[in-house]
């Protein structure tokens, strides 16, 4: 059933193609034409001009029936007229133009002699040609085709059977290149009857047209000064790490140069040696630089030619000039591309009767170059691309899971400080007849929930963005100390400090503060009720902090999951610092930070 289905779609298919083209035919020929007319040309010097040209032309096709055909001159200047007239139309109307030239070459190939090769004169063939692209320009594909068809058939018939080949190519060739770039200038829409005469699909950008030639001329101006001096835009390759490799090329080189050198002076032969070789030696950083010294030993080689000689350069300047072009090709931007093809080019037919076939042999090897050297800057360019794209998929998968862990705390974490805030200010209108100290307790403990909630709202701030936003309330540092240990003392735990020196730069002086926090919490939940001594000292090159703590009894909670050492110890080593813990011999324990910078 699929098949049978697909085979009816495709016969449909089939028939409606046939349909359209048969439309398309009866178009070309008394149809109207589906182009949307262009607009008048605003130029009026123009058209007095284009009448000139059509009677310079009427007159040159005229004088060439007169000499070819032995016709009268009325004869002569009407078929001239015909052959001249869809030029004069060909702006407005190209369908009526391309019927016109179609019956010029009707009416010219009537007139063919027994031994006539080819019926038709210049000036009819280059009228046709115009209209052939004109046509190919404007008119849907359908028409293209048809005309196209039309015009190789009249040629198959009147033209002798070697050159039928050559003209169909040529038709084919005009009618797709100019049907390219017309589906690109041109909008093609369906346009009817009624709106042909107000739709206006294209109006030509002289200005435009002509600013963006004057870019390109720029542009070759100044690519032909780099080719000549200036700097290599290639970007070089990292250097060869064997240097001494290259002094066996270079005398393998010189010698293999001197062996097939042409019948040249001795010291041209050597000059002309090193000039090749030094060429291929700068070739692997200095691309330009290479070729502008293969260019002068082309030409040096090039003047000391004989008159035998087909060609001038020995078997080794020429590899190593292929070699150069290649690697030009595969480095350069287009444009020092063109002109150092250009310039061999140039060389080549100056001083070579192998031209043509040298000229090929540059463009093959500079476009199959170009074409290899964009492939693998476009494969580099994905790549970095990729890349990219990795990086910003990694930190967006980092930024979830910020968002999640940061969901998580304000979910668990800052629900119950919040309760033990509340349930803290609370205390002593819920429980009356509390004495004074177990009152100022609950205060003090409702305090560190407060401030702890707000230490937990900017970490959740952190996590929730993706870069850290400037702080709108000030870091603790180490001014703070006295405040963090008077806190402690009111837990009741036992704490001396010893703070020296000038105070610390900002950065120093929050990752003390923090050391200093959570090595007091540590303390308290691992050794209730033993004496703890921190010292604070500050130098010129360092900060030193040390938080030491006797033996105690661990308190009656959870025991710890060594975070809070880990943070410690990528706060120290963020700023360069270095960061020890263990038991003392007393068993008590100890933290000891070196952090190195002054004071601020």
């Amino acid at each position: 059933m699929t098949s049978a289905r697909a085979r009816k779609a495709r016969v449909a298919a089939m028939i409606s193609i046939l349909r359209r083209l048969g439309k398309d035919l009866l178009t070309l020929f008394w149809g109207a034409d589906p182009a949307a007319p262009l607009p008048p040309l605003r130029r009026r010097w123009l058209r007095p001009l284009l009448v000139l040209a059509a009677a310079g032309l009427l007159a040159l096709a005229a004088k060439y029936l007169q000499d070819t055909r032995h016709m009268s001159a009325p004869v002569a200047m009407a078929l001239g007229a015909v052959t001249v007239l869809p030029l004069l139309v060909l702006w407005a109307k190209p369908l009526w133009a391309w019927r016109i030239a179609y019956v010029g070459l009707l009416v010219g190939s009537l007139g063919q002699t027994s031994g006539e090769a080819w019926p038709w004169n210049p000036v009819q063939v280059l009228v046709t040609i115009a209209v052939m692209v004109m046509v190919a320009l404007r008119e849907p594909p359908g028409v293209i085709f048809c005309s196209g068809v039309s015009v190789v058939l009249l040629v198959s018939f009147r033209v002798e059977p070697g050159n039928v080949a050559g003209v169909t190519v040529l038709i084919a060739v005009l009618l797709v290149l100019g049907e390219h770039i017309g589906r690109r200038r041109f909008q093609r829409a369906e346009v009817t009857p009624s709106e042909r005469g107000e739709k206006m699909t294209w109006a030509p950008a002289w200005r435009a047209r002509l600013a963006k030639l004057a870019s390109v001329l720029r542009r070759l101006g100044w690519d032909l000064l780099t080719v000549l001096w200036g700097a290599d835009p290639a970007q070089p390759l990292p250097p060869i790490k064997r240097w001494w490799i290259r002094l066996p090329l270079v005398l393998a080189g010189v010698g293999l140069y001197l062996e097939a050198a042409p019948e040249l002076s001795n010291p041209v032969s050597m000059v002309l040696a090193f000039v090749t070789v030094l060429s291929l030696v700068v070739l692997w950083r200095k691309p330009l630089w290479a070729w502008r010294l293969a260019f002068a030993g082309l030409l040096i080689g090039g003047f000391g030619q004989t008159q035998e000689q087909a060609w001038p350069w020995n078997p080794v300047q020429t590899l190593a000039a292929i070699v150069i072009l290649f690697v030009v090709a595969l480095r350069e931007p287009p444009g020092i591309i063109f002109w150092i093809g250009v310039s061999a080019a140039l060389t080549v037919w100056i001083r070579s009767d192998n031209a043509a076939a040298a000229t090929v042999l540059i463009a093959v090897l500079l476009v199959l170059g170009e074409q290899i050297g964009r492939r693998r800057r476009l494969q580099r360019a994905l790549v970095v691309q990729s890349e990219r794209g990795e990086i910003a998929e990694a930190r967006e998968a980092i930024l979830v899971e910020r968002t999640r862990i940061a969901r998580e705390l304000h979910d668990v974490v800052a629900h119950s400080m919040s309760l033990v805030a509340v349930r803290a200010e609370t205390a002593p209108y819920r429980l009356p007849g509390l004495p004074d100290p177990a009152r100022d307790e609950f205060l003090a403990l409702a305090a560190t929930a407060r401030d702890s909630l707000t230490e937990l709202r900017r970490l959740l701030g952190v996590l929730r963005t993706e870069q850290t936003e400037p702080e709108l309330t000030p870091q603790p540092d180490l001014s703070d100390l006295d405040d963090l240990v008077a806190s402690a003392r009111q837990a009741g735990m036992q704490v001396a400090t010893a703070i020296s020196g000038p105070s610390p730069s900002a950065a120093t002086g929050l990752t003390t503060y923090r050391i200093v926090q959570e090595a007091l919490s540590n303390a308290a939940r691992h050794a209730s009720g033993a004496p703890v001594e921190v010292t604070v000292t500050t130098t010129k090159r360092q900060t030193r902090v040390e938080v030491r703590n006797g033996p105690g009894a661990p308190a009656p909670s959870p025991q710890g999951t060594g975070h809070g050492l880990v943070g410690m110890r990528e706060r120290v080593e963020l700023l360069g610092g270095t960061l020890r813990t263990g038991p003392t011999d007393d068993g008590g324990f100890a933290v000891v930070a070196t952090i190195p910078g002054g004071p601020r």
